[in-house]
């Protein structure tokens, strides 16, 4: 279990915040076992003696999608996601942003992660930070004390992957035989920012895969990128 911390709180206001929940529960079943059933589920308690801050959540890092490739048979491979300092310079407070929590998210070949925090071009100790993550163990993870964020803060969400026993390209995605790179941290007070993440252009991947151009419209290049896509998912 996990607490916040006693002047903070999660708002549940359909007019100034999320309009609608989700619960969302992955499952990782043994072929052998398919017949299996779950009953489990949640029970929410609020209260209309709120506290002093309303708490957000910031997602860093890379888009889940097939342009975040993993070559095969590494033993050490690198991808980053900004949230670069122009938008936190548009979305934090002037008072800065308050980060008390984190969750860190590979699938099954991330073996490192960290959420990196740059400051006026310096680096400063990562707010999050696992040398030896294990996917299976996706908790909150309490700092130690809240660290703050402020305006024009560049945060870099740092994953560190293993392909060795991979013979094929690992694309990015939300099943767990692709890969993520992402970081939630937990924060206050709450503000109009939850998603910060990047992604890899089409010419980029195009020209780590050897391809220097494309065909001059724009219906060839939509067609190749579909082309380039089925030819991923056949070789997972």
């Amino acid at each position: 279990g996990y607490n916040f911390p006693r002047d903070v709180g999660y708002p549940l206001n359909s007019e100034a915040g999320s309009r609608y929940l989700m619960m969302e529960t992955h499952y990782s079943i043994p072929p052998l076992e398919v017949d299996m059933s779950d009953s489990s589920g949640i029970r929410v308690y609020y209260t209309e003696s709120l506290r002093d801050n309303d708490a957000g959540v910031l997602s860093v890092g890379l888009d889940p999608n097939w342009r975040h490739i993993i070559p095969p048979g590494q033993p050490h491979v690198v991808s980053e996601g900004h949230c670069i300092s122009t938008c936190t310079q548009h979305a934090v407070p002037p008072t800065g942003i308050n980060m008390f929590a984190a969750t860190l998210l590979t699938h099954l070949i991330g073996r490192k992660v960290r959420l990196r925090q740059i400051r006026n071009g310096v680096e400063l100790p990562p707010i999050a930070a696992d040398s030896n993550y294990d996917p299976n163990y996706q908790e909150f993870r309490q700092l130690v004390k809240p660290v703050q964020v402020h305006k024009g803060d560049h945060l870099i969400a740092e994953c560190v992957y293993n392909s060795v026993g991979r013979s094929t390209i690992t694309l990015g995605g939300l099943t767990s035989r692709e890969e993520m790179c992402l970081v939630f941290g937990y924060y206050y007070p709450r503000m109009d920012l939850s998603l910060c993440h990047s992604l890899p252009s089409l010419p980029t991947v195009l020209h780590s895969l050897g391809i220097q151009e494309l065909w001059p419209n724009d219906s060839s290049r939509i067609v190749l990128q579909s082309r380039l896509l089925d030819t991923f998912q056949k070789h997972l």
